[in-house]
């Protein structure tokens, strides 16, 4: 009886010490399933794999890892999600033998699913490269989170992918994103050193998870921004939740210069002595958290770990106003930009998940303008976020881009006639097509007829 009541109670002081983050189990949300190989489908299942609905395809598989990957990689374990952005999935697939806090060294290994456009090799590499744009569907609304369990499907059996994993042509991805059966509505991060990191429940019930070591002031030029809505969550690794400030760019990547990149990062302590981040504790542009006790931020739930998805959407409170708005949109270096933020939240969603309108009907266009640029035709317009683009001039594809996770598009350089019926037709990224729009009638007296 002595031994039972010990039992109890020191379950009961197990239980008592567990904050509601920690206690509460995981729920299967849907499965991504990545086919890699050339033209390999990219799927989601809401159903735990009897159906499957299309939502890209892969450009250019993967073939090796990366032995030299992002440090904190090497903070979770093997054979899961290490990094959810905009602009990368990213799989821990092995690590060394050299501890990633302590030492020089880094330890993880990877393989990464990156959107059109952003690696322009011609040679397989670590990197699956797929047809869809940056900050839409896997890179956003169907993102995993840092921690979910990734397998390789053979017939309908999962098993789990092996230490060290070197990827093949054919290989089947399948990450399921799970997800806590009782998510909270929003983390709050009070901008002051010794301030809080809450968990918030409802409005009453919330608990700290974190401490303030240094508050964010500025704006850097993140990258990877770029893909990112403004005033939203960029990415989520077991180092660092990047915040972006800066908003979707307009054109193609490789065109846009660093000064269009915007926005801030938070960061636990450990992670920000480490070789390549030891300048955050004298910059403006990082949060840097410590632990509540003697358990370590990185890698771990709720901040670093199984909670944040990219795109989720961040609100600030300024000054002495109460009241939640977006952050102000700021590109580049700006050392104060942030400097009278006094609390900042990234909202969570609720976990109701539905096919979004674009998974599964025909993309559509809202609006379309066109503009005469010295004797070429410019379009410029609205649809839904991610699809292509084909500009038809006089029933002919004269021109195509994409639209961006904002929706907007804009296309140059389109050869233009004395007398052009201009229209556009969007395709989806897994081949879905909308209907012809209307034809807008655009006359350029002197101009040769078409052929």
């Amino acid at each position: 009886m002595r031994h039972i009541i010990l039992f109890l109670s020191t379950l009961l002081i197990l239980i008592l010490s567990l904050s509601t983050s920690y206690a509460n189990n995981e729920v299967e949300l849907f499965r991504l399933r990545v086919v890699n190989d050339y033209s390999g489908p990219i799927e989601v299942s809401l159903d735990k794999g009897n159906s499957w609905i299309a939502l890209g395809r892969v450009d250019r598989p993967a073939v090796t890892y990366n032995p030299d990957a992002f440090r904190a990689s090497g903070y979770i374990e093997i054979g899961v999600v290490s990094a959810s952005a905009v602009n990368a999935i990213h799989i821990t697939v092995g690590k060394g033998e050299a501890d990633p806090i302590n030492t020089s060294e880094k330890s993880g290994r990877t393989i990464s699913i990156i959107p059109r456009g952003t690696d322009t090799s011609t040679e397989p590499n670590s990197r699956i490269l797929t047809n869809i744009e940056g900050g839409t569907l896997i890179f956003r609304e169907w993102s995993p989170f840092v921690g979910n369990k990734v397998f390789l499907a053979k017939e309908e059996e999962l098993s789990p992918i092996p230490d060290n994993y070197v990827p093949s042509i054919g290989d089947r991805l399948v990450i399921l994103v799970t997800a806590p059966s009782i998510m909270p509505k929003e983390i709050l991060f009070e901008n002051r050193v010794d301030g809080n990191v809450y968990i918030c429940y409802s409005e009453t019930e919330r608990e700290v998870v974190a401490k303030v070591v240094r508050a964010v002031k500025g704006t850097g030029r993140f990258g990877g921004t770029l893909f990112a809505l403004p005033s939203s969550v960029r990415a989520n690794h077991p180092g660092v939740i990047d915040i972006s400030t800066s908003g979707v760019f307009g054109g193609e990547y490789t065109d846009a210069t660093i000064e269009e990149a915007g926005g801030f990062q938070i960061i636990p302590n450990r992670h920000a002595n480490t070789p390549e981040l030891k300048g955050v504790w004298t910059a403006a542009q990082w949060m840097i958290l410590s632990p509540i006790d003697e358990n370590f931020l990185e890698g771990a739930f709720p901040l670093f770990r199984g909670l944040i998805r990219p795109g989720y959407t961040v609100e600030g409170r300024f000054g002495d106003s109460n009241i939640w708005m977006k952050l102000p949109v700021i590109k580049g270096l700006n050392n104060t930009a942030l400097a009278n933020m006094r609390e900042f939240k990234i909202i969570l969603p609720t976990l109701e998940i539905t096919p979004p309108r674009e998974t599964v009907n025909p993309p559509t266009i809202t609006s379309i303008k066109v503009n005469i640029i010295e004797k070429t035709l410019e379009v410029e317009g609205i649809a839904d976020s991610g699809v292509k683009i084909q500009v038809v001039v006089n029933n002919f594809i004269r021109g195509e881009g994409y639209s961006k996770a904002d929706g907007f598009f804009y296309i140059k350089n389109i050869p233009a006639f004395s007398r052009n019926l201009v229209t556009c037709k969007a395709i989806d990224p897994a081949g879905r097509e909308s209907i012809i729009g209307k034809r807008i009638g655009i006359t350029i007296p002197n101009l040769d007829t078409e052929e």
